[in-house]
């Protein structure tokens, strides 16, 4: 798996921008989910950015349908890490229009797109929203000297103060389902990279990974059960894995072959299905799949792109506005 560098938050590790450049356990029946319906009612759309010097954001439905191109940067601008809102209406997502790389948010449908936060001197990356989706955690990167927070914000980009900080690369956070705590990735005490977790009322850091693992990109399952995340980030064929939230039961559940890759993947709302980048179909380059959330029943979705990264998977939303 290829990337172009900009995807790679550049502030990171050597070893981390080697891994992201090369390039829950969960039922799988039709079983009514946590709201009471099935998951064709509460999975939405999946959002996911091309790499390149043609870097935009598409969305597409779940079996590969109807894909829609929502931006139209211009070339050699990259946007990338789109993140749906908790109610499927916005997505969020990062640009370097201006120079920086910035947190921009549009509408469903692509309309409406307009910067929320732009710091001279730092790139930002990776905006999440909170399941309540009053606020976002975003990493924050500093451009003179390498090291990369976790910022928090509020959904309208006001409000942003440091919430992992130590002048090291961290990076990816996800959400717990409850809100009350954030996981993320990061090369701290030493490590290539690692998965840790922050409790968000009184801010106590937990390593869950071992450092063999070399870890990076984690999603907190929906149903709050798992965490998966991409092991091997250091290496050129990273693959997927899952644990329990306090680190334990690690296993990997990825299918592909030891030569190639199938990872930085992230649950669908009702937290049974999973979609991801892989290159078992490409020499070059990755493709967008969906599985199921033990790992079988991988299918490609997207072919028709030679980079694809950063898929987030959408919720049925609440509402038509901007949605069509």
């Amino acid at each position: 798996m290829q990337s172009h560098p900009r995807r790679l938050l550049a502030a990171s590790s050597a070893a981390m921008v080697a891994a992201l450049s090369l390039t829950g356990y969960a039922a799988t029946a039709a079983v009514p989910t946590k709201a009471g319906l099935p998951s064709s009612q509460v999975n939405g759309r999946i959002a996911f950015a091309t790499e390149g010097d043609h870097s935009q954001i598409y969305t597409v439905n779940p079996d590969g349908s109807d894909q829609r191109q929502l931006t139209h940067a211009s070339n050699g601008v990259q946007v990338d890490a789109p993140d749906w809102s908790p109610d499927g209406s916005q997505i969020a997502y990062s640009s370097d229009a201006s120079g920086f790389g910035d947190v921009w948010v549009m509408n469903a449908n692509g309309s409406n797109q307009r910067a929320i936060a732009h710091t001279e001197g730092w790139d930002y990356y990776q905006p999440r929203w909170s399941p309540d989706g009053s606020q976002f955690a975003v990493v924050r990167c500093n451009r003179q000297f390498g090291f990369c927070n976790i910022d928090l914000m509020n959904s309208d980009g006001t409000g942003r103060r440091i919430l992992v900080g130590s002048h090291v690369a961290n990076f990816d956070p996800s959400w717990s389902p409850d809100g009350h705590e954030i996981v993320f990735a990061s090369d701290r005490a030493n490590l290539v990279a690692a998965i840790w977790v922050i409790d968000l009322a009184d801010h106590t850091l937990r390593r869950l990974t071992r450092p063999a693992l070399e870890a990076c990109y984690p999603s907190w399952s929906p149903l709050g059960n798992r965490i998966l995340f991409t092991g091997g980030c250091g290496h050129a064929n990273p693959h997927s894995y899952v644990m329990n939230p306090d680190g334990t039961h690690v296993r990997r559940i990825s299918p592909e072959p030891s030569n190639k890759s199938a990872a930085f993947g992230s649950y669908s709302p009702d937290g049974r299905h999973i979609v991801l980048v892989s290159d078992v179909l490409v020499g070059l380059g990755a493709d967008l799949f969906t599985m199921n959330g033990n790992g079988t029943g991988m299918t490609p979705i997207v072919t028709n792109h030679r980079h694809v990264f950063f898929a987030d998977w959408g919720t049925h939303p609440t509402t038509d506005a901007g949605t069509s």
